[in-house]
């Protein structure tokens, strides 16, 4: 049986055969996403308290706002912040990141949200894995099992010849709405803590491939400023985000406002400052916010 092709049919094939060779000199000649060879994300599922993971230890206000889960004032205590700069500090269980912070490897944003102010735990998560993958230009693939886990199956594909271009791995444990804690105690402890041993292991991991890799660290929203009275945090607005392995990006970007009610969103949230997706896209290409 004979197989006739119309000039219709060929002039078809041919026009799509153009128009895929146009889209790969296009995909070609695109700038790229990133000057990274791979990036991680880690998202800080549920809701990670700013306030927490990097200390406004100067303000009395903060103090004020949380008598049960401020994070005591460096040199008062075994479980105080640890400062970074006069007016900042570190969550004692980040300790394991102050090497990375003092070598120039690790970023600081505040202040970083979205602006539409989704709580919605499904939403906002939905909302964000659409700004990773816009900032990617790729979707990341999701590793699975506990935090530590995760890490582990991460560091094991970037040590191999062919590293993958984008990981996304989750940290839960930070909807915190009760028993937060402080510097010492508390669920919120546990989790940072968790985090922190994560990033390190992270950095090990991607030695061989430091100058080539890229960590950032971000949540969907941010908490409160005042305590609940179950001695926790509601969800909020603004939270942070952090880099690793990009040295243009060091140090602390940003400023927390006055931690009054007329200073604070709603009167009761940090303020974004910091456009999460714009934050987010600029960042995986090493280049500032602010610019």
């Amino acid at each position: 049986m004979s197989h006739r092709i119309s000039r219709r049919s060929l002039v078809r094939r041919g026009a799509g055969v153009a128009a895929l060779l146009f889209g790969e000199e296009r995909a070609a000649n695109a700038e790229p996403a990133s000057r990274f060879e791979s990036v991680l994300v880690v998202v800080l599922s549920g809701g990670a308290d700013a306030l927490s993971l990097v200390v406004p230890y100067r303000d009395d206000a903060y103090y004020r706002a949380r008598p049960h889960t401020a994070v005591a004032r460096p040199g008062h205590g075994a479980h105080a912040a640890i400062a970074i700069d006069a007016e900042l500090g570190l969550h004692p269980a980040l300790s394991p990141l102050c090497a990375v912070f003092d070598q120039g490897q690790l970023g600081v944003f505040l202040g970083v949200g979205s602006a539409q102010r989704i709580r919605s735990h499904t939403l906002a998560s939905r909302a964000l894995d659409r700004s990773i993958a816009s900032a990617l230009r790729v979707e990341p693939e999701r590793l699975a099992g506990t935090f530590p886990r995760q890490v582990a199956t991460a560091c094991a594909r970037l040590s191999s010849p062919f590293p993958p271009r984008a990981l996304r791995l989750t940290s839960s444990g930070w909807d915190t709405h009760v028993a937060q804690g402080d510097g010492g105690r508390g669920r919120l402890t546990v989790t940072i803590q968790e985090l922190a041993e994560g990033l390190a292991a992270l950095q090990q991991g991607v030695s061989a491939r430091r100058e080539r890799t890229l960590i950032v660290v971000l949540g969907e929203f941010g908490r409160s400023v005042a305590e609940t009275l179950l001695a926790g945090t509601d969800d909020g607005d603004a939270s942070l985000l952090l880099v690793l392995g990009a040295p243009e990006l060091a140090g602390c970007h940003g400023r927390y406002p006055r931690l009054e009610a007329d200073a604070l969103s709603g009167g009761r949230h940090l303020p974004v400052t910091l456009e999460l997706s714009r934050t987010l896209e600029r960042s995986v290409r090493g280049e500032s916010p602010f610019a």
